[in-house]
């Protein structure tokens, strides 16, 4: 007897600990509608999707980072149709100096459709010549994780306060971005960038100084270095600073998260943590992040030291709750009541894509990618070491299970490298 054909959707993540949770609620929901869906790294589905076994599939990329082109035209001559997520466009003003690295001008035509954040990305994908029907309004699912839980409330074990460093243009741990050059922004950017970290970075002993004792947990962007925190924490007990882990389980026991217009105040807010916003110098727009984007998400803004203890120590900002996200939030965010993922969802019709007819086949071709994909990083180690322990660190990775979970909708089977395979039980019939 014949199998059922299977709609077959590529979702990649480039790092597990930001985007896996809401990729995966994404990606179970689509199965759910009887698409076939591998959600895994970028570096490993962008290898396997361009098999001529998967003409007619969808794949959904992270980014469209300056250098696509060559990729996305192959997955295009393969009848693939292309959609994206644009990861780093929630925080941008400066659109000139994002778009020279993020969006190619040769690349709009191959691409579906690309998944706006909210009113001000759209404005930035229109300013980029992309057509209205490609813009789809949907959201992000980065936060449909948050928006989930927000109804439970949080009882917490062992309470710490989080402090959110993002700056990895300023402070990078790659010695791709150690001469500061404007990759990330123009060079006001970094220099901005600098003067609130340094400000940030003595934080902690003021914390401490003014008789703050609750553990603090400092958590520096992926791709920045350690190397100036743990100086700035040397000698003071209870503060460590680390970026593993998935950023919702760490907010689990954040007691107040303090940040600078960084995107774990979104989330921190959306799972009732408390949030204070920290300001110490104003910021021009363009090129910084949207000040009114992270006020509307947070509970207290201190513009000083000296106040962010005053809020603690007082007791204040444990007073203040998190009320639900009002409607103001709709004018920086699609979805944000509801979660993006069913918005993204149904853009994805299955009578619109060609049937993959085996999923034990599926299964063994990563099987035979996954092993050549694992002597490309031996040979990658051996060669770069310090680059390899790099990506590892800012790649991050998935608690490991047992490695098949059947669902009500479809059974789940975990391959190698944190990739997740989607099988629903039931197919939409339009083969």
């Amino acid at each position: 007897m014949p199998s059922q054909p299977l709609r077959l959707i590529f979702i990649t993540i480039e790092n597990y600990n930001r985007e896996f949770k809401g990729k995966y609620i994404l990606a179970s929901l689509l199965a759910s509608r009887g698409f076939a869906v591998l959600l895994g790294h970028k570096s490993l589905l962008r290898k396997f999707a361009t098999s001529p076994l998967f003409q007619g599939s969808i794949f959904i990329e992270k980014g469209l980072k300056k250098g696509s082109f060559s990729f996305l035209s192959r997955l295009r001559e393969n009848s693939i149709s292309i959609y994206s997520f644009d990861e780093e466009a929630l925080m941008q003003t400066d659109f000139p100096s994002y778009l020279r690295l993020n969006h190619e001008t040769s690349v709009q035509p191959l691409i579906s459709g690309l998944f706006s954040w909210g009113p001000m990305h759209s404005k930035l994908l229109q300013f980029a010549g992309y057509k209205q029907d490609q813009i789809l309004l949907t959201g992000n699912p980065r936060f449909d994780n948050f928006i989930l839980s927000s109804s439970h409330p949080k009882s917490l074990s062992t309470p710490y306060i989080l402090i959110c460093s993002r700056f990895a243009s300023a402070n990078p741990a790659s010695k791709g971005k150690s001469s500061r050059l404007p990759r990330d922004g123009s060079h006001k950017y970094i220099q901005d960038s600098l003067t609130v970290l340094q400000s940030l970075l003595k934080l902690p002993a003021h914390l401490r100084s003014a008789g703050v004792q609750t553990p603090i947990i400092v958590r520096p962007h992926p791709s920045e270095s350690h190397s100036l925190w743990q100086d700035a924490i040397r000698n003071l007990d209870n503060v460590y600073v680390s970026s593993s882990g998935d950023i919702s389980d760490i907010l689990d026991n954040a007691c107040v998260v303090i940040h600078n217009r960084c995107t774990t105040g979104l989330q921190a807010f959306l799972s009732n943590t408390p949030v204070i916003s920290y300001e110490p110098v104003q910021l021009a727009e363009p090129p910084n992040p949207p000040y009114d984007l992270f006020k509307a998400f947070s509970n207290s803004i201190c513009s000083s030291n000296h106040e962010v203890s005053s809020q603690i120590l007082s007791g204040k900002i444990f007073m203040t709750k998190t009320s639900q996200v009002s409607t103001y939030s709709d004018s920086f965010l699609y979805n944000i009541h509801q979660g993006a993922s069913q918005a993204i969802s149904s853009h994805f019709v299955p009578s619109a894509l060609r049937p993959f007819k085996r999923s034990f086949l599926l299964v063994l071709l990563f099987l035979c990618s996954s092993a050549r994909h694992f002597l490309v990083l031996i040979a990658s180690y051996i060669y770069d070491r310090q680059g390899s322990i790099y990506k590892r660190k800012k790649t991050g990775f998935i608690p490991p299970r047992f490695p098949i979970k059947p669902c009500d909708s479809h059974v789940e089977i975990r391959l190698p490298f944190s990739t997740t395979y989607f099988r629903p039980n039931s197919f939409n019939s339009s083969s």
